[in-house]
């Protein structure tokens, strides 16, 4: 759900991608039958961090050490890559940033009953 806009895999009419991105490099994103040229680009460019797509990393930072992702800090985004880093959970709600891109993509709530709906995401501080 985060856009990539203006990156690396980012389509055409995709929105702007948020300033924290990182896993955009990944051949999800790329054609169904890659060539070996993406494939390498890939390869070289990865920002995965561990972590699979497109995520926002606001609050949190890696770091690699002997081939592993190791995080710190305390996500500030539900985009993050995982749910809690070391015992402090990921906010259930969008930073700033990407409230705003998700704002704009006109998005309603399926059930306004949910317990977490799209609705109570936008909910920014």
């Amino acid at each position: 759900m985060v856009p990539k806009g203006g990156r690396h895999f980012g389509g055409r009419y995709e929105l702007d991608a948020p300033d924290k991105l990182y896993g955009d490099v990944d051949l999800i994103y790329g054609p169904r039958e890659p060539s070996q040229s993406v494939k390498d680009y890939v390869k070289r460019h990865d920002n995965s961090k561990g972590h699979r797509g497109a995520h926002c990393e606001r609050g949190a930072s890696g770091e690699k050490a002997d081939g592993v992702w190791e995080w710190s800090g305390k996500p500030e985004c539900t985009m993050f890559g995982a749910n809690a880093i070391k015992g402090v959970s990921a906010l259930q709600k969008f930073c700033e940033v990407c409230a705003k891109l998700v704002i704009r993509q006109n998005l309603d709530p399926a059930h306004p009953d949910a317990v977490l709906s799209f609705k109570s995401l936008l909910d920014i501080k």
